[in-house]
């Protein structure tokens, strides 16, 4: 083999992603093929069978034609246990036919691949589960320990802010008793998504337990992470809870906020001012937002 790329299907199942190459350059755009577009790959993907092609440029749905393109191409599905899970392509620099050991040797290859991709996903998937809430998807309250620590190592070394969020959903004890704690659930995950919807990108989400939610958002002062907790705030007020209640009545969120380095040189110090913040913006009426100060301590 002089040169080769591996794709994988997507998580949706509608394209194969380049997931390496070697001795091959691919451009941004050719990086993805939709299989609603029919490909070399497609073909073999779909038809779970192994397809040689002596010259590429006299196959028409092979779609990248350059000059310095590769000549003959052995394409390989990739199954697990009967399930594509994409393919792998095998290029030689001349005009030639792939004879059946050669077939064979990729095929076996192939499989090797194969079982090793899936032992790296299934570890990938046992290091995500240790990290996140299995009901709303947003990591969990020892992850988001860790990453604080790691913020407020970085922050320092670097001479930045960062903020802490504490939110916690406004009566949510009562709505558990009303409709019930299979209702609370749905309420819990859908305010996940509100939380995912209206942090940056960037920003470590966590459930910090029950009905409290914890953010992280680095490099964010006092003023940004009102902006962020406002955001939470109207997206939470503007949920439609109808689906799993009986009525419409919106619930809110009372957030607290605590910055480093102005609040706190800790991970205790920062955690504890946030918190007397959302205390006093539950003691405020609740649906609010509060920034810890000297009045609180």
């Amino acid at each position: 083999m002089s040169s080769g790329t591996l794709r994988l299907i997507s998580d949706d199942g509608e394209v194969l992603n380049l997931a390496t190459t070697y001795n091959v350059r691919r451009a941004e755009s050719e990086r993805q093929l939709k299989l609603d577009v029919e490909s070399t790959a497609k073909r073999v993907f779909m038809s779970r069978k192994p397809l040689a092609i002596p010259d590429i440029s006299k196959d028409p749905l092979y779609p990248w034609k350059s000059s310095n393109e590769s000549l003959a191409m052995l394409t390989i599905p990739l199954l697990y246990r009967k399930k594509r899970i994409g393919v792998l392509s095998i290029y030689d620099p001349s005009i030639r036919n792939f004879n059946n050991r050669e077939i064979d040797t990729a095929l076996l290859f192939a499989n090797q691949a194969t079982m090793a991709i899936e032992l790296t996903r299934l570890m990938e998937d046992i290091k995500k589960r240790a990290i996140t809430d299995f009901l709303t998807g947003l990591f969990n309250h020892r992850h988001f320990n860790e990453r604080i620590e790691e913020e407020i190592a970085r922050a320092s070394r670097n001479n930045k802010h960062f903020s802490i969020l504490f939110c916690d959903l406004d009566n949510f004890k009562r709505f558990n008793d009303t409709h019930g704690h299979l209702h609370g659930d749905l309420v819990l995950k859908k305010i996940g998504e509100v939380i995912l919807t209206n942090k940056r990108k960037f920003d470590i989400a966590a459930r910090y337990g029950g009905d409290e939610f914890a953010l992280i958002l680095p490099e964010a002062n006092c003023i940004n992470a009102v902006r962020i907790a406002k955001r939470i705030c109207s997206g939470t007020r503007n949920c439609n809870f109808s689906k799993v209640k009986n009525n419409h009545d919106n619930l809110t969120m009372s957030i607290g906020i605590s910055s480093f380095p102005d609040h706190g040189q800790n991970s205790k110090e920062l955690l504890e001012k946030a918190d007397l913040a959302l205390n006093k913006a539950k003691g405020s009426g609740r649906n609010n937002i509060q920034i810890y100060n000297c009045h609180l301590a």
